[in-house]
């Protein structure tokens, strides 16, 4: 399978195929190993709106990056990443004042970083009255990277690791409480 969009991978939650392509149908309904992560899963989906005539014929589906995907993700019930996760914190969850980076899974610390670059960013180009460029990094941090990266992943450790959701509950927090 082929994209332009790389960055994106750590998000997808299932993969498209036309329903007609004989190339497929017999992994219609399994699941595909993540490219990136052993033990992340994401299930191969039959939909019409893939040319199997254009590319690979299978497109990977990662509801945060566009409309498209948006629509694909839910027809095959894939959850939109926000909800999913600003609707999972338990009652008794309290932020974090610290964190220790040797703690924190890989997407955390990635997440952490991009944040820490993001807010530079900001800082600099206000100074600078570089209104658009300000916007767009924010847009980066925000649909890019937190939305389309970091809580689509999350959603996979939220449903497998509970030992491990408090540590991405303060994670998302400290980006939502840093970056707004």
């Amino acid at each position: 399978m082929a994209t332009t969009r790389p960055e994106t991978i750590l998000g997808d939650t299932g993969i498209a195929v036309h329903p007609d392509d004989d190339r497929y149908r017999h992994f219609v309904g399994k699941s595909a190993r993540h490219p990136f992560f052993a033990d992340k899963y994401i299930k191969i989906v039959p939909d019409h709106y893939v040319d199997q005539n254009l590319g690979t014929g299978a497109v990977k589906l990662t509801p945060a990056h566009d409309p498209n995907d948006y629509k694909l993700g839910q027809a095959h019930a894939s959850q939109q990443a926000s909800k999913y996760v600003l609707g999972r914190p338990r009652d008794h969850f309290v932020p974090q004042t610290q964190f220790e980076f040797s703690r924190e899974t890989l997407y955390e610390q990635w997440i952490l970083h991009r944040l820490n670059a993001a807010v530079s960013g900001v800082n600099e180009t206000l100074e600078a009255k570089e209104f658009s460029k300000c916007t767009q990094i924010l847009h980066q941090f925000f649909y890019d990277e937190l939305c389309d990266v970091f809580i689509e992943n999350s959603k996979a450790l939220l449903v497998a690791t509970p030992e491990e959701q408090p540590s991405i509950f303060n994670t998302l927090y400290m980006c939502l409480d840093v970056s707004l």
